[in-house]
């Protein structure tokens, strides 16, 4: 027996819930894929998937075998792609980190189109806060972050962001607009948690002096999304990114104040090691995100509404 072909072969049937459309899938008759499968079980001694003459399922230990048998088969994939000659193909697997708030918004929109450019790579987009890990999975972190200084690891650019100060229109008409940071004392503030670097809100004077102040605020959450709901229902002053906050200050649901005293300035970044053997693939991802974002990012425009500002329901 041909055991990684048998392994392909149960994926195969697993994945797709049909003999007929796995063996479509590797180019086998119907009767060769179930004679692959039938010699994986009698190798292993047990029953991968349970077989009737409407439906397939597979068995407890069919799916615990099947998650290994992914892995493996991932794993053998990888490998052929670092020694393959060919090592500047945009194919394999491609592990992407970011915070949630810009993952769901400014990339998960555009990986569709990536993916039709590269249909060889396999990408795997994880939400997370957590910085770079040079030892971890991930290939690659987005990051709205200063530049990563470890040893062996790389940095990128990828776009300039800014924070703006909002509330909403009935907020400010009922406790009024703040002209100066001094003003935020008198206001209710909508803060991540306590400690969060996020909220330390920077301004300048007018003298050209830089001032922060440490916002504590009477509502507290842990991601930009739940901050900015507080902020749509009248709850108070929010520090957001403007990739987050764009669209609701179009709109007018959310009003920015203070815009000339503001100086928030920490770039997004990708981080990734310097030697990976994935440079390939990761250079042509963060190449195809700079210009879909665009040297002023679409985000950050009140007009002209291009094709990725669309993709993100800008």
């Amino acid at each position: 027996m041909d055991q990684l072909t048998a392994m392909r072969v149960f994926v195969a049937i697993a994945t797709n819930h049909s003999f007929k459309i796995a063996a479509e899938h590797l180019d086998m008759t119907p009767s060769v894929v179930s004679k692959h499968l039938a010699a994986l079980e009698n190798h292993l001694g047990t029953l991968l998937i349970e077989r009737t003459t409407r439906s397939l399922k597979l068995t407890e230990v069919g799916l615990d075998y099947l998650e290994r048998c992914n892995q493996i088969l991932g794993e053998i994939v990888e490998a052929e792609t670092m020694i393959s000659s060919s090592s500047s193909q945009v194919r394999g697997l491609l592990r992407v980190s970011s915070a949630a708030g810009f993952a769901h918004r400014h990339i998960a929109p555009h990986i569709p189109k990536f993916r039709r450019r590269h249909r060889q790579l396999t990408l795997d987009l994880i939400s997370s806060d957590r910085p770079f890990d040079k030892n971890s999975d991930i290939d690659v972190s987005i990051e709205i972050a200063e530049p990563n200084n470890a040893t062996g690891v790389e940095n990128r650019i990828l776009a300039p962001n800014s924070r703006k100060l909002v509330a909403s229109p009935t907020y400010l008409e009922k406790f009024s607009t703040p002209t100066e940071p001094a003003d935020l004392a008198r206001h209710q503030l909508i803060t991540h948690s306590f400690g969060h670097s996020a909220n330390e809100w920077h301004f300048h004077n007018p003298d050209g002096s830089k001032y922060t102040f440490r916002a504590n605020g009477q509502m507290r959450f842990d991601n930009g999304d739940t901050i900015m709901r507080a902020a749509l229902n009248d709850g108070g002053l929010a520090m957001l990114p403007s990739y987050i906050v764009s669209s609701r200050l179009q709109s007018g649901s959310l009003v920015s104040v203070m815009d000339d005293l503001i100086e928030e300035d920490v770039p997004i970044i990708a981080v990734y090691k310097s030697n990976s053997y994935r440079r390939p693939k990761i250079e042509a991802f963060l190449d195809y995100l700079v210009e879909e974002f665009g040297e002023q990012p679409y985000w950050e425009k009140d007009t002209a509404i291009t094709p990725a500002a669309q993709r993100a329901s800008l």
